[in-house]
């Protein structure tokens, strides 16, 4: 490494799973074979998984049905730098799902966010366009009957 700056990064990457990793540093393959990385990466992700679950409940309800929540999580803390603060870390979850989810996921992670912003005092306005009736989703949700499918040429804002 030719800097502390480079050896951060490389090593940060490495926690976070990424595929930078110096091909010709000995300390770096010893470390990416080290099952106490693996323990390192999996205490984050529980962690933040834990965060996000008490403070996105909508979102997590959606994507556990999915089967999708861990891997969202994993995606998440992989590519992000999730702040150490719970609710912010959780802002920040949702934000990245209302941008890269699937679908009824970017759009009910869109709604919780403004949510949560206007519930901490926000007076921005927000308007979130839904593909299916949003009442349905809730009730689906909390019921645990099947998700609507969206409706072909209708469109819900909240």
């Amino acid at each position: 490494m030719d800097t502390l700056a480079e050896y951060e990064k490389s090593l940060r990457d490495l926690i976070k799973g990424r595929s930078r990793l110096p091909s010709d540093d000995g300390y770096f393959a010893q470390v990416a074979l080290s099952p106490g990385l693996v323990v390192m990466q999996e205490s984050a992700v529980w962690w933040l998984a834990m965060a996000v679950q008490r403070h996105c409940v909508w979102t997590v309800r959606l994507l556990k049905r999915l089967g999708t929540f861990h891997s969202c999580v994993a995606a998440f803390y992989r590519e992000r730098s999730p702040s150490p603060y719970a609710e912010k870390a959780a802002e920040q979850f949702l934000d990245h799902t209302s941008e890269f989810g699937e679908s009824l996921a970017r759009t009910l992670a869109g709604f919780e966010l403004a949510v949560q912003r206007v519930r901490r005092g926000d007076m921005e306005e927000y308007c979130i366009e839904w593909d299916r009736n949003p009442d349905t989703v809730f009730a689906c949700l909390l019921s645990g009957a099947e998700l609507p499918a969206p409706e072909a040429g209708s469109h819900y804002l909240t």
